[in-house]
């Protein structure tokens, strides 16, 4: 589907970093959700590459989900950011929306 200005539009693809954050952590599985809030930056970077693939092809990032490219900007407070740099954002606030569960969890 193309809006008037010709950015093509899923209704599948998330349109803001949390959603997408939100959509992955249903998608994974519980046991590798604990091991996400343990990795390291190191771990996360390389977890980009295998993920973040998924992420870029799955969530529009390549097809033009422009929407969601700008929520990874405002988030990463920067005006512009390659896929892979997106990808990465979502990654990091899936992350933290784990640590939080489990936080809430061990309460």
């Amino acid at each position: 589907m193309m809006n008037p200005i010709g950015i093509q539009i899923s209704p599948k693809w998330p349109s803001s970093v949390l959603e997408a954050a939100q959509i992955l952590i249903e998608q994974i599985p519980p046991e590798d959700r604990i091991s996400i809030t343990t990795m390291s930056l190191e771990e996360m970077a390389f977890l980009n590459l295998s993920l973040g693939t998924y992420i870029r092809n799955t969530f529009g990032l390549w097809e033009g989900n422009v929407v969601l490219l700008e929520s990874c900007a405002e988030e990463a407070e920067m005006e512009f950011l390659h896929q892979e740099e997106a990808s990465a954002v979502i990654l990091a606030r899936m992350a933290l929306e784990l640590k939080k569960t489990e936080e809430i969890l061990s309460v």
